[in-house]
């Protein structure tokens, strides 16, 4: 019985293998793997375990020795490589750009060898650079030299699209720039990619890139065998051995908190007076209640002070005056590891979730993301004890 709700399989890589020659060592040895349509699956591993061999295997820049490549239905293990090769677009670290042509030249590059007419090349440049961020008037007649490493980095993105491939390759692409850039190019692929929806094996070498890029992990040991192949969420909830707990590194869980949205959980039920309330009031609420501090909106809703029961003991001052002013406040769209940065900030340990105005929507502790974390683990578990049952 199929699954009809899981993805098609753009590429399936069967048995591949590659030893090269001089040597009985594989640097892949017999890897079986699925790439689903329109997703990013990140090729996680430790220097030397075969990653970028791997991506090279799938568009035949190296013949594998064994097994077959299976691209969407077809097997092209044995079709002309140069034809495969133009379906597929390549971002390299190094970016590659050819330094004697134009920008837009540089971008033209497969559509010119597929034939397209010099207008419709045209129209998908000045497409393409408008599409990474970059004003065609500006860098299409620009020589590589004269981009920073972030330019070029998206313009090597921009010519790997060019052709509108299904699938792309990307080889480390983002490694070789500094930080900052590196999580705008990141930040605005991820943008690109819910748009665009290609199929992208995506190499790195750095687990938090790979949580945040990849909509699936394979985490990759010596020879290109695999660890462990599944959403981040799970891996990061349930590494299924030793190898795999040692690479993701300290912290596995709370990285798991970023998948997990403030709005699709419960919030605490927590004691709240509007001001103008008198202390008495305010006593009493506090009391019926098993927490600490009792939290006072304004007029408008919006969340201004933390009081606890030391502040309500004089009656010299209103209570939006008295206790600790409210310094963080998140939004629905937050992440659980935003809140709880922003619990670490809090005078109560408790972060205020207010809408896009600052009115009040709720309150949430650290018991509610400790929930979030054993049922994250529970699930993933039950998960992978239901594999084992199958097999």
């Amino acid at each position: 019985m199929t699954d009809d709700s899981a993805p098609k399989t753009m590429i399936h890589l069967d048995g591949v293998g590659k030893i090269y020659p001089g040597t009985d060592v594989p640097a892949v040895a017999s890897l079986t793997l699925d790439i689903p349509e329109g997703e990013i699956v990140v090729l996680v591993g430790p220097s030397g375990c075969g990653k970028s061999t791997t991506l090279r295997l799938i568009n035949r820049m190296i013949e594998p020795t064994s097994g077959r490549i299976i691209f969407d239905g077809d097997d092209v293990t044995g079709v002309n490589p140069d034809e495969l090769r133009r379906r597929i677009g390549y971002v390299i670290q190094q970016i590659g750009l050819f330094p004697h042509q134009t920008i837009a030249s540089n971008i033209a590059t497969v559509p010119k060898l597929l034939g397209w007419s010099k207008s419709d090349i045209n129209s998908r440049v000045d497409e393409l650079l408008d599409m990474v961020g970059l004003e065609p008037g500006v860098f299409r007649d620009r020589y590589p030299k004269e981009l920073s490493g972030g330019q070029a980095q998206r313009v090597g993105v921009a010519r790997a699209l060019g052709a509108d491939p299904a699938v792309l390759l990307m080889d480390e692409p983002f490694g070789a720039i500094d930080p900052i850039t590196r999580e705008r190019l990141q930040n605005e692929f991820l943008r690109l990619q819910s748009e665009l929806k290609k199929t992208i094996v995506f190499v790195t070498h750095d687990i938090d890139e790979a949580i945040k890029m990849g909509d699936r992990i394979a985490i990759l040991g010596d020879q290109s065998r695999i660890a462990q192949f599944d959403t981040p969420e799970r891996i990061l909830a349930y590494p299924v051995d030793d190898f795999v707990d040692d690479f993701i590194g300290s912290g596995s869980t709370l990285k798991g908190l970023n998948f997990e949205r403030v709005r699709d959980v419960d919030f605490d039920d927590y004691p709240v007076v509007r001001a103008g309330v008198g202390h008495t009031e305010a006593r009493t609420t506090l009391a019926e209640s098993s927490e600490q501090w009792l939290l006072v909106l304004d007029q408008a809703d919006r969340p201004v002070r933390w009081v606890d029961e030391t502040y309500l003991d004089s009656t010299d001052k209103p209570l939006i005056e008295r206790g600790l002013p409210v310094k963080v406040t998140i939004e629905p769209q937050a992440t659980l590891r935003d809140a709880l940065e922003e619990m670490l900030l809090s005078s109560s340990g408790h972060v205020c979730v207010v809408d896009g105005k600052g009115a009040f929507q709720g309150v949430v502790g650290i018991l509610t993301l400790t929930d979030v974390i054993d049922r994250m683990q529970t699930e993933a578990q039950e998960h992978y004890d239901q594999l084992r049952e199958v097999s």
